[in-house]
């Protein structure tokens, strides 16, 4: 009685709330648990810095050459100017450590509909790694629901998923959880990026990569999170990105 998620249709705010509650379920399991550190088969951020950002660098070259006539400029710019920060933001260590999903975007979610509302579960674990627990959340909101309706509900869902951790006794603040939700934003964005430097130039890829494009670009300028990225991970400066939104061609 499930049904998969949609990475093209997207996923609704009710559908979030239930992401981020076993989100949340996950993470608190591990969080800062002492083995954590000597888990072989997960991946790790740091290490692969390096070759994350060639990855991202060659993906915005590819996004540029592939869909310059379906992103908008601003956009393309964008996605551009996040190059020098993914190795830095890549490389920063974790506040708090927990055992990640590490591809929670909606395509790897099931959904049945319970008594209280949507019910999710967390599939493909094969990208499991060590880290910043926020990084799933801001992957999973920058790339798996429409702006409007992220930019609605994503305060709400963020403070949902931090009262489910301090349920499960571990110390993070609403605003904590916010903060570290903006230092990952980054998250979206590149694993699209390098995601279209891998895929074949195939349309139901390309449709795919594009919406979750739009949808991670609408997500760092609402969430300023170039500009938060630099100041945390990188040279302080902020890009002047516009906050009412990028317009489309």
């Amino acid at each position: 009685d499930c049904r998969p998620g949609d990475q093209i249709a997207g996923c609704t705010s009710a559908e979030a709330f239930a992401v981020a509650r076993e989100l949340a379920g996950l993470h608190a399991a591990y969080w800062q648990a002492p083995g954590l550190a000597s888990l072989d088969w997960v991946r790790r951020r740091a290490p692969g810095a390096g070759r994350s950002a060639a990855y991202y660098a060659h993906g915005a070259k590819v996004m540029r050459q592939r869909f310059a006539d379906v992103l908008s400029l601003a956009e393309l710019d964008l996605i551009d100017a996040a190059v020098p920060l993914v190795a830095p933001w890549a490389q920063a260590a974790a506040p708090v450590e927990s055992l990640l999903h590490g591809d929670p975007r909606v395509d790897n979610i099931m959904f049945a509909d319970g008594p209280g509302g949507p019910v999710a579960w967390l599939i493909d674990l094969q990208q499991m790694m060590v880290g910043d627990p926020a990084f799933d959340l801001a992957y999973f909101m920058g790339s798996s629901l429409a702006p409007a309706d992220r930019a609605a509900c994503e305060r709400e869902v963020i403070a949902a998923y931090a009262a489910r951790i301090r349920a499960a006794g571990h110390d993070l603040t609403d605003a904590a959880a916010w903060a570290a939700y903006q230092q990952q934003a980054l998250a979206a964005l590149t694993a699209t990026v390098q995601a279209a430097g891998g895929f074949p130039d195939d349309p139901k890829l390309n449709a795919l990569i594009t919406t979750m494009a739009r949808r991670a670009c609408a997500a760092e300028v609402d969430l300023d999170g170039l500009a938060v990225a630099r100041g945390a991970f990188g040279p302080e400066g902020r890009l002047g990105l516009p906050k009412a939104g990028l317009p489309s061609r």
